[in-house]
């Protein structure tokens, strides 16, 4: 238990949710991954499979203890041509970091992004590459 929540799985979806200190369900199962609440929020990610039964986010953030998706991570992060590996850390302080990883058939991309509670990115180093090969601009 973190902040009184701690995930739950429910077997036959294989999604993850919150229950509560009491063991009631918070947060009905419906999230790929979460982690820990802490300072209040908790990172999510939804995903989708893609090429080589590996998986992709679809959407990813941070979500308040009302399932709120206070900070949701641009798309632009997901829409990568090849898989991706993502974590995001809890909240310390007020900020958060996050590393995306990109891998393709020709490309090593990285970024570590530090944001605050409301999702600016108030630090970022590394780059990612779309579709076309040009670099991507983290906001």
């Amino acid at each position: 238990f973190s902040e009184g929540w701690a995930a739950v799985k429910n077997e036959t979806t294989g999604l993850i949710g919150f229950i509560d200190s009491s063991g009631k369900i918070a947060i009905e199962p419906q999230y790929t991954l979460v982690g820990k609440f802490n300072e209040g929020l908790a990172f999510f990610a939804i995903l989708e499979k893609c090429n080589g039964g590996e998986s992709r986010p679809n959407k990813m953030g941070y979500i308040d203890k009302t399932n709120n998706r206070v900070i949701v991570v641009p798309k632009k992060l997901a829409e990568l041509y090849a898989c991706c590996y993502f974590d995001g850390g809890e909240f310390r302080n007020g900020v958060a970091i996050m590393s995306v990883a990109e891998f393709g058939f020709d490309c090593n991309c990285r970024a570590t992004i530090i944001i605050d509670k409301k999702g600016k990115v108030l630090n970022y180093s590394g780059h990612l590459l779309d579709t076309h090969d040009k670099p991507i601009k983290i906001e």
